[in-house]
């Protein structure tokens, strides 16, 4: 859980605020339970004067004792928090290769919709499809000119945007990502790719600085070239409540 740390750094000014002014009160209630109890004439007042005073001096040690708990948080605990560590999609290292499925993946139906992920669907079907294959097979490398007609980016947000590659580029070595990753309340973004014939996204890299329409990062799609063919790659702009929009989607053809 790492939204409810991000909220007390993120609010700690006014928490530092509203702990002084318990302390300052609690303070000021202490001093005039002592001046009751000093002008009291009976015992009994004396007593619950004291007893008021007591605590009024242990609400002020709570205010103190919150108030380091939100300078601990903001100073030490969040800021070494991985970017990564609220994303719902698992890190794989792209230096192993995806378990093969024995058996061919099922027959597409002419029914899917574009989505924020991809699955299979029939090649006449106006969505970016990468091939089914068997991991172990070669697979001849589509032409540009045939895909680019099929290929298309799902990028409904203004704040997720990749301008850079474009659907049915081909790719090889360090790829440069220009784009947009923001949105209000922006806590991170990361890059995301889905090797051919699988629907499952595996995570690439994250960021916790926001860009418009600017340099994203670097994908390295050097662990790829053992497998070349049609991969999906996409960008997931995440807030600090972890939710996000669709991500933006493209189709590339690894070299």
């Amino acid at each position: 859980m790492t939204v409810i740390p991000r909220l007390i750094a993120r609010y700690a000014v006014v928490l530092y605020v509203l702990t002084a002014a318990g302390v300052i009160f609690y303070v000021w209630s202490a001093f005039q339970a002592r001046r009751k109890r000093d002008l009291a004439l009976f015992a009994l007042e004396r007593e619950d004067a004291a007893n008021r005073g007591l605590r009024s001096w242990m609400m002020a040690v709570v205010c103190v004792l919150l108030a380091l708990g939100v300078y601990g948080i903001s100073s030490f605990i969040v800021p070494n928090m991985p970017a990564g560590e609220a994303e719902e999609t698992p890190v794989m290292s792209l230096l192993f290769t995806p378990t093969a499925s024995p058996t061919l993946p099922s027959a597409p139906t002419a029914t899917a919709a574009p989505t924020a992920t991809f699955g299979p669907v029939p090649t006449v079907a106006p969505i970016a499809t990468p091939l089914d294959r068997v991991p172990d097979t070669p697979v001849p490398t589509p032409s540009v000119e045939g895909e680019e007609a099929a290929l298309t980016a799902a990028c409904t947000s203004a704040g997720t945007q990749i301008i850079s590659p474009k659907n049915g580029d081909r790719l090889s070595g360090v790829v440069e990502v220009i784009g947009t990753a923001n949105l209000p309340n922006f806590s991170f973004y990361k890059f995301e790719i889905q090797w051919p014939g699988t629907e499952d996204w595996v995570t690439v890299q994250s960021f916790d600085v926001p860009v418009a329409g600017g340099f994203l990062g670097n994908w390295d799609t050097t662990p790829l070239a053992g497998e070349p063919g049609t991969y999906k790659f996409r960008l997931v702009v995440v807030d600090n409540t972890g939710n996000f929009p669709e991500p933006c989607a493209i189709s590339v053809i690894i070299e």
